[in-house]
């Protein structure tokens, strides 16, 4: 199964943007905060992983042999250095051992950015791109750092390079809209978050940004609607809050106004304590050991790739001791179990996050694809119809539960609505197979063929693609 594209990938939510805006607003006033199209709630529409109560300082040394002996001894501050040079060497490592690796060099490049060092982030995300120029991750990375510069035009450029490649990333829109807000082209901005939209209709981030332009060019009447849509989607969206209040008050309807202020003022101080802690976080030693977990599943990803599954297992049980409840801990231990085929274990565990955080749409995608390779049907159409229902504007859950249908050779025609749906989303070679699957069974042979075609100039070395399309065309 092709999966979807998370940072970790599509639904995760980044701590990077959101502590620009919070900060920046408790610096400024509470209008400047609530209203700009760079503030507000960043991530409290989509949460898409399970987040873990591991306390801050969690591990004791017997646990973690590469830890100094002396290490209890250490106050915060030399645990957090050392704990940086770690996470630092580590990255280097990968890069000096996988010289010619995109995935090692955007590690180290992920690692320069959280430690504040942008001139070098950027050179090996460029490296990176040059030896695959399809790393949305690079261009992610780029796009931050231009934003922080006040490179606005830039940063929406970047992100736009990226949504080319991979249009169904669900954040990456909204994060161009407001560069292109800060760049003053505001009707560009309507009409990216108008996409988004289409393809995500129950994001309130994309609804509040929505408000904010709408706001900026004074049709007060449409920033009130896509508040109330926000609020609708996000009930202690405090920024839809302020919108809104504001928004009433410029069409003189005071009492919703008032009712607006209430619920602003109470989420305001649910915001302002979440925001001191955030920030502290990244900072303190608790973050470091969030930032250093990132870094060791990279380096336990990029050792199982390539075969190496002692020097992964040393990396994964790294990570592990730091939090073993950690949502991408338990991934990386699910998909272990996963390629030595033991699914049920593998199951289990994307049952135990499920349980956890039922909107972990990446959670629930592996989970289908796992209980269709277990054949439990009934199970897998739940989790797929979970994701549709959470991420309409994702192709992979359309692809796949078409391929479940056409497995089971019944509704065939919706299997082949959901196989061309996928392919309008995203025109991959994957979705093109199973939508010529799905003509084949409807009995459109030509349509098959073409779709069969489109997958081959896809993906010219797969396989399977060959040969279906050798087949189906030896007789014409």
């Amino acid at each position: 199964m092709v999966q979807p594209t998370t940072k970790s990938g599509l639904f995760r939510r980044p701590w990077r943007i959101v502590v620009f805006i919070i900060a920046a607003g408790l610096l400024g006033t509470a209008g400047w905060y609530y209203l700009h199209p760079f503030a507000g709630n960043a991530s409290s529409d989509l949460p898409r992983q399970t987040k873990s109560t591991r306390p801050e300082s969690p591990v004791a040394v017997a646990e973690t042999p590469w830890l100094p002996a002396n290490w209890e001894q250490l106050g915060d501050q030399q645990k957090i250095e050392f704990l940086k040079k770690d996470e630092l060497s580590q990255a280097e490592a990968l890069v000096a051992e996988f010289s010619g690796s995109d995935d090692a060099l955007v590690t180290l490049g992920n690692v320069y950015r959280k430690q504040g060092k942008s001139v070098e982030a950027l050179t090996c995300w460029e490296k990176a791109l040059a030896i695959n120029p399809y790393r949305i991750d690079a261009f992610d990375g780029m796009a931050m750092v231009a934003m922080e510069k006040g490179d606005h035009t830039r940063a929406a450029e970047l992100w736009g390079k990226a949504l080319t490649l991979r249009p169904e990333v669900q954040e990456y829109r909204s994060y161009q809209a407001q560069a292109l807000s800060r760049a003053g082209r505001h009707q560009h901005a309507i009409e990216v978050l108008e996409e988004e939209l289409r393809r995500f209709p129950q994001s309130a981030m994309a609804h509040y940004l929505l408000g904010q332009e709408y706001m900026l060019i004074k049709d007060f009447s449409k920033a009130k609607s896509c508040y109330e849509r926000a609020i609708e989607y996000a009930p202690n969206h405090t920024g839809a809050y302020y919108g809104l209040m504001t928004v009433c008050l410029r069409l003189k309807m005071n009492d919703e106004a008032k009712r607006a202020k209430v619920r602003f003022d109470e989420c305001k101080v649910r915001d302002t304590l979440d925001t001191r802690n955030l920030l502290r976080s990244r900072n303190d030693l608790g973050g470091s050991w969030k930032a250093a977990i990132e870094t060791y599943l990279a380096a336990e990803s990029l050792y199982r790739r390539t075969g190496d599954f002692d020097r992964a297992g040393i990396s994964l049980r790294r990570a592990e001791a730091i939090d073993p409840d950690h949502p991408r801990v338990l991934t990386r231990k699910a998909e272990g179990y996963r390629s030595r085929g033991q699914l049920v274990e593998a199951l289990t565990i994307h049952e135990k996050i499920a349980r956890s955080n039922p909107e972990d749409i990446l959670n629930q995608f592996n989970m289908a694809g796992i209980c269709l390779e277990l054949k439990r049907y009934d199970k897998a159409q739940t989790a797929l119809e979970s994701v549709l229902s959470q991420a309409p504007g994702f192709d992979g859950g359309y692809r796949e539960l078409a391929r479940l249908f056409l497995i089971q050779g019944r509704d065939i025609e919706r299997a082949r609505e959901l196989a061309a749906r996928s392919v309008e989303l995203s025109a991959t070679a994957a979705n093109y197979f199973v939508y010529s699957w799905a003509s084949d069974r409807t009995g459109d042979h030509t349509g098959a063929v073409a779709a069969l075609k489109q997958a081959v100039t896809l993906e010219p070395d797969n396989p399977l693609y060959q040969e279906k399309f050798r087949l189906a065309t030896m007789n014409e």
